[in-house]
C-alpha cells in the first residue's frame, strides 16, 4: 500500500502526496507497521519548496496542525526506542531535531491556532505552566479568553483558577461591550464559585442594555443564592422591557421566595403586553398563593387576547383558589383562537361547579377546529349531567374530521353511563349524525364504538359490522 501511494508523490517525497482524507493522517502508523522506521525520520525532515518543513506545511493545509505534533512525538519516541551505543550519536541527533521542532512551535505560541497549540500542551510537547505563559501573552483580549477556556481543560487544578482569573481579567477589560458580552457569556458555565462575584459585577457595569442582558441571563444559572438580589436588582434597572424580560425569565428558576415579589412587581411593570407576558409566564410556576391574585390581576390587564392567553395557560397550574376569575377571563377573550386556548390550559384544573361556565364558552365558539379543541380538554371533566349539552355541540360539528375529534374525545364518559340514560343520547345523536354523507356516517361510527360496545356489547358489533358490508354492496 505505501508504495502505491509513493507513486503519488512528487519526486518521491511524501509531502507532496495530494490529499485523500486519510493518508496525511495515517503514514507515520502505517510507516511503522512496515518497519520502514528511517522512513519516518526522513518524512519529518523533508523541505517543501517554499524551503519549510514540507511534512508541516501539508498537514497544517488540511488543519491538521495537532496531528503534526503526534507525528513529532512518535518519530521521538522511536528514536529513543532500543537505542544502544553503537547509534546514540544518530539517537542524539533526533532528539535534538525534534527538541528543535517542538521549541520551534513553543515560539509561535502566540499566534499559532488554538488547536495547534492546545495540542503542543496535551502531547506534553508544552507544561501547562509555560502553556499558560504562553496564553497569557496573546496580544488579542478575545483570543487570549478563548486560548484559556478551553486550556482549563488541560491543566492541573492549581493553574484551572488562574487561567480562569486572567480569562475573567481580560474580559472585564474589552472596551467593546459586545465583545465583553461574548466573552462574559463564554465563561460562564467554566468560572468556579469565588469567581462569580466579580463576573457578575463585570456583567453589571456594561452599560448597553442589550449586551447586559445577554450577559446577565449566561451567568444567571450559575449564581449562587447570596447574588441574587444583585443579579435581580441588575434585572430590574434594563429600560429596555425585551431584554428585561429576557434577564427576568432567565433568572425565575433560581429566585428564593422573598425575592419573587420583587420579580413579580418588575414583571408587572413592563408596559410591552408581549414582554409582560412573557416574564409573567416564566415566573409562574414559582409563585406563592399570595402572589396570585397579583399576578392574574397583572395577566387579565393584557389588552392583546394572544398574549393573556399565554399567560393564563402558564398560570392555570398554580391557579385553584382563583379558578372562576381566571375562567372569567378566558371566557372574555373574544379572538375564538386565543379563547379555545386559554380554555384548553384551564381546563382539567377546573372544579366541577363551574364546569357548566367552561362548558358554555367552549359551545360558544364559533370556529369549529377551535370548539372541537376546548370539547376536547373539557371532555374528561365533565359529570354525566353536562355530557348531553356536549355531545350536541360535537354532534352539530359539521366538519368530518373535527367532529371525530370532538366525539372521540367524549366517547368514553358517554360508555360509563348506565344504559338507560345513555340509549335516549345515542338514539338522537344517531338520527342527526345519519342526516349526512355515509362516509361522514361510518366516520362517526368509528369514534362512537365505545357507545356502541357499552350498549350491545359483541352482537351489537357484529350486527353493524353486517349492515356495513350489505350497504356498502347495495350502493357502491
Amino acid at each position: 500500500m505505501l508504495e502505491q501511494y509513493r507513486q503519488k508523490t512528487q519526486k518521491n517525497l511524501w509531502h507532496t502526496l495530494p490529499n485523500d482524507g486519510y493518508i496525511h493522517q495515517n503514514l507515520v502508523w502505517h510507516l511503522e507497521k512496515a518497519q520502514r522506521v528511517e522512513e519516518i525520520h526522513s518524512l519529518l525532515r523533508e523541505e517543501s519548496q517554499t524551503t519549510s518543513n514540507g511534512w508541516f506545511e501539508a498537514r497544517e493545509k488540511l488543519g491538521q496542525a495537532g496531528g503534526y505534533i503526534t507525528d513529532i512525538s512518535r518519530a521521538w519516541e522511536l528514536a529513543e526506542a532500543n537505542w544502544n551505543e553503537l547509534i546514540l550519536p544518530q539517537v542524539v541527533g533526533l532528539q535534538c531535531r525534534y527538541a528543535l521542532i517542538s521549541a520551534s512551535l513553543n515560539s509561535l505560541a502566540a499566534n499559532i491556532p488554538v488547536n495547534l497549540f492546545l495540542a503542543l500542551v496535551k502531547n506534553n510537547k508544552l507544561t501547562p505552566e509555560r502553556g499558560l505563559a504562553y496564553a497569557l501573552q496573546n496580544p488579542k483580549p478575545q483570543e487570549k479568553i478563548n486560548s484559556l477556556t478551553q486550556l482549563v481543560n488541560y491543566l492541573p487544578p492549581n493553574l484551572q483558577e488562574l487561567a480562569l482569573q486572567k480569562a475573567l481579567a481580560a474580559a472585564t477589560a474589552i472596551q467593546d461591550e459586545s465583545n465583553r458580552a461574548k466573552a462574559l457569556s463564554a465563561l460562564a458555565d467554566k468560572l468556579p464559585p469565588e469567581l462569580l462575584p466579580q463576573a457578575l459585577a463585570a456583567a453589571t457595569a456594561i452599560q448597553d442594555e442589550w449586551n447586559r442582558a445577554k450577559a446577565l441571563s449566561a451567568l444567571a444559572d450559575k449564581l449562587p443564592p447570596e447574588l441574587l438580589p444583585q443579579a435581580l436588582a441588575a434585572a430590574t434597572a434594563i429600560q429596555d422591557e425585551w431584554r428585561r424580560a429576557d434577564v427576568l425569565s432567565a433568572l425565575a428558576d433560581k429566585l428564593p421566595p422573598e425575592l419573587l415579589p420583587q420579580a413579580l412587581a418588575a414583571a408587572t411593570a413592563i408596559q410591552d403586553e408581549w414582554n409582560r407576558a412573557k416574564a409573567l409566564s416564566a415566573l409562574a410556576d414559582k409563585l406563592p398563593p399570595e402572589l396570585l391574585p397579583q399576578a392574574l390581576a397583572a395577566t387579565t390587564a393584557i389588552q392583546d387576547e394572544s398574549n393573556r392567553a399565554k399567560a393564563l395557560s402558564a398560570l392555570a397550574d398554580k391557579l385553584p383558589d382563583i379558578l372562576p376569575q381566571a375562567l372569567a377571563a378566558a371566557t372574555a377573550i373574544q379572538d375564538e383562537w386565543n379563547r379555545a386556548k386559554a380554555l384548553s390550559a384551564l381546563a382539567d384544573k377546573l372544579p366541577p361547579d363551574i364546569l357548566p361556565q367552561a362548558l358554555a364558552a367552549a359551545t360558544a365558539i364559533q370556529d369549529e377546529w377551535r370548539r372541537a379543541d376546548a370539547l376536547s380538554a373539557l371532555a374528561d371533566k365533565l359529570p354525566p349531567e353536562l355530557l348531553p349539552q356536549a355531545l350536541a355541540a360535537a354532534t352539530a360539528i359539521q366538519d368530518e374530521s373535527n367532529r371525530a375529534y370532538a366525539l372521540s374525545a367524549l366517547a368514553f364518559g358517554f360508555s360509563q353511563m348506565p344504559a338507560a340514560e345513555l340509549f335516549p343520547l345515542w338514539q338522537d345523536t344517531l338520527h342527526k349524525l345519519s342526516l349526512r354523507t355515509r362516509p361522514d356516517l361510518l366516520q362517526d361510527i368509528k369514534v362512537l364504538f365505545p357507545v356502541i360496545f357499552a350498549l350491545g356489547s359483541e352482537a351489537a358489533t357484529a350486527e353493524i359490522a353486517r349492515a356495513i358490508v350489505d350497504v356498502a354492496r347495495w350502493w357502491r
